[in-house]
């Protein structure tokens, strides 16, 4: 929960497998909904690829959104599709010295959420960052 009101929700299952999607990303507002659906391994060799969806709360449409494959990547879905790419500028940033997208502090905040998250489960309560010794403001 945040003080304006809002909240977010972070639910993971790391074995989410045999369903028609392994990942499904949500983010709900007062303008609609946005659905991304992600299919696992098995469900790409079957043929499904990815979904994404834009619903609106104005007119209860729903547009499904093409998505435009990367030529970088092998085949979507699993481990083979973002964490290839993730790869990819890792092994750049690497050997052209540049800065990498994505900062040991980015790392840090990511495992703050997730622990957070987590113990906001297991004591059914909202969990800030600073309890986690962390400031989000600085």
């Amino acid at each position: 929960d945040y003080p304006s009101g809002r909240r977010a929700l972070l639910d993971l299952c790391m074995f989410a497998e045999g369903s028609r999607f392994e990942k499904e990303l949500v983010a709900t507002g007062d303008a609609g909904k946005v659905e991304v659906f992600l299919p696992g391994f098995m469900e790409v060799a079957r043929g499904r690829s990815a979904e994404l969806n834009v619903g609106r709360r104005a007119d209860w449409s729903t547009t499904p959104v093409p998505l435009a494959a990367d030529d970088r990547i092998g085949y979507q879905g699993h481990h083979h599709g973002a964490s290839y790419l993730e790869l990819l500028g890792l092994v750049d940033a690497v050997r052209s010295g540049a800065a990498p997208a994505v900062t040991v502090d980015d790392g840090l905040w990511s495992v703050a959420m997730g622990v957070a998250a987590h113990r906001s489960i297991d004591e059914g309560r909202p969990v800030t960052l600073a309890e986690l010794g962390l400031d989000p403001t600085a």
